[in-house]
């Protein structure tokens, strides 16, 4: 296991190599990267600062945690702006891009109208009283780009997550558990990205078996039937000799799945997708994305 400051040291040698050793260029001095991240308690949040970390030498970047929260995103935009930036990427750090879309589109002033339907109350992340989110200020260029939406690079992440676990493969069962979206149409667009990654895993661990499963955590009713599922699925692993390793589905962290599979069988590190050198590289490539979208 790599300590953190050679794990650092890794991903900036990963990113040194991805800009094949150029210095920071005009262009990208016009550049500010807004990351928008879901955040959560003092271990999520760092996995996400490490993430990041190696791409400061080069770009002014900025975080906004909370779900799409108008305040957190002021902050991030007035601090990119005071650096001199011009334009600003926004990078999203969230699996799917469905995820808060219209609501981040109306934020940034992409958008005219609120989405239909939907609450602009403040999710409360930035510490202040209760109030109602409306678009941010500013002066600046702002362009939005994709979230994770299966990038293939998350399949590999994971697989090598599943491999640290690991003793005899054949043995065992790997599930990748996500948080799940309430929506059946786009929870599954969430599966068939899940499934991509597991036939990655099961390409690269040679595991007996590779699962998905969604905890269609904020929605109840879904919830009850999605527990049942998990446990169930989990206990019979265990019924049949085989050792389930949860590999969590999820930017950073292990969400609730231990209270949900407490008293059950299984081997988890807890670590979602940060840090990884490869998510600090795929933020890079979302900015260049960006980039091209603009130039069009």
């Amino acid at each position: 296991m790599l300590l953190r400051h050679e794990w650092v040291g890794a991903v900036l040698l990963l990113v040194g190599c991805a800009q094949t050793g150029e210095k920071k260029t005009s262009d990208d001095a016009r550049w500010g990267i807004l990351v928008l991240a879901h955040g959560g308690d003092a271990d999520w949040n760092e996995a996400i600062e490490d993430t990041i970390a190696p791409l400061r030498p080069n770009h002014a970047v900025e975080v906004a945690y909370g779900m799409a929260e108008c305040r957190t995103i002021q902050k991030a935009i007035d601090r990119l702006e005071e650096q001199g930036c011009a334009k600003i990427a926004v990078v999203r750090l969230f699996v799917r891009s469905e995820s808060f879309e219209s609501r981040i589109e109306y934020l940034l002033g992409l958008r005219e109208s609120p989405p239909e339907g939907a609450s602009m109350q403040s999710d409360h992340c930035s510490g202040g009283e209760p109030h109602v989110c409306t678009p941010v200020r500013r002066r600046v260029e702002i362009v939005l780009g994709p979230a994770l939406d299966g990038d293939p690079d998350i399949g590999a992440i994971l697989a090598d997550r599943a491999l640290a676990m690991s003793r005899v493969p054949e043995r065992e069962v790997v599930l990748l558990l996500s948080h799940g979206l309430g929506d059946e149409a786009v929870n599954a667009r969430l599966v068939a990205d899940m499934e991509r990654a597991a036939a990655t895993v099961r390409e690269k661990g040679g595991f007996r078996q590779v699962a998905v499963e969604t905890l269609r955590e904020d929605w109840p009713e879904l919830r009850e039937a999605a527990e049942k599922r998990i446990r169930e699925r989990v206990r019979r692993a265990d019924a049949d000799g085989l050792r389930m390793i949860v590999v969590p589905y999820r930017v950073a962290g292990f969400g609730p799945y231990r209270e949900v599979l407490e008293g059950c069988a299984y081997e988890a590190d807890g670590r979602g997708f940060c840090p990884d050198p490869r998510m600090t590289a795929l933020i890079q490539r979302r900015l260049r994305e960006v980039e091209e979208v603009a130039e069009r």
